[in-house]
């Protein structure tokens, strides 16, 4: 599989966002390379849940400008030992 070089993403325009703000969706974010101990996912679905609504108002922080953390997907790359292919949640023990 071929790994893209950009990425679409749902964007929070600030983390000081007003409660009537709203999520961008924009096709330009970079797709990340996995780090020591990480893996990369390319996302099938991705959905977003009420703590990232939390997030978008202001409400709580967040880690990233990039909404929605609850996906599936199929592992594409990694520095881990893992499952490559693996669709949904999976762990890096075997099965």
């Amino acid at each position: 599989m071929t790994i893209p070089q950009i990425q679409l993403a749902a964007v929070v325009p600030s983390t000081k966002a007003p409660v009537s703000s709203t999520v961008e969706i924009r096709c330009n974010r970079p797709v990340p390379t996995p780090g020591k101990g990480e893996i990369l996912v390319k996302l099938e679905f991705s959905g977003v849940c009420h703590s990232d609504v939390h997030s978008i108002r202001g409400d709580t922080p967040m880690l990233t400008d990039v909404a929605g953390h609850e996906g599936v997907g199929q592992v594409v790359k990694g520095t881990i030992d893992f499952h490559f292919g693996c669709v949904g949640a999976c762990t890096n023990s075997s099965f």
